[in-house]
């Protein structure tokens, strides 16, 4: 019984787990930006997030070149890497677009004027989640 509550802890670390998490997390504070905005903390998960997904591209990025693939498999890894590009290169920029603009906006995003500016917010970080699901779900198949 030991063994296997040790097994499903380190399945919730897997990187894709946590940034599953994070996203959770902020699609929750995301619900209450309107009402009572929850800055810091919004901007803190959102850096995590970030964060995560650096560290997921340069590894993408590094793994081919180590040559962790058998060489007759080396072209198709190479080409499934650049094809996972396409979706997970737009999501450290739209989560990096959300940050900016809760970082000037801060405590005024949830006034009358800044409507246009918290539906991008909103939409940076449900289009950078549906990626992620699409990246995810494309791995595994």
């Amino acid at each position: 019984m030991f063994q296997n509550d040790l097994l499903f802890l380190a399945h919730l670390a897997d990187p894709n787990m946590v940034i599953f998490f994070g996203f959770g997390s902020v699609i929750t504070l995301l619900f209450l930006l309107r009402k009572t905005p929850y800055i810091k903390a919004l901007i803190s998960v959102l850096g995590l997030l970030e964060a995560a997904f650096v560290w997921k591209v340069i590894i993408d990025l590094v793994a081919p070149s180590l040559h962790l693939v058998p060489e007759r498999f080396e072209q198709l890894a190479v080409l499934f890497v650049w094809h996972r590009w396409l979706l997970i290169i737009p999501i450290p920029l739209l989560l990096a677009a959300a940050i900016i603009i809760l970082a000037v906006y801060r405590d005024r995003i949830n006034e009358t004027h800044s409507i246009v500016y918290r539906r991008m917010t909103i939409f940076s970080v449900i289009a950078a989640g549906v990626l992620f699901l699409l990246s995810v779900f494309e791995s595994a198949f």
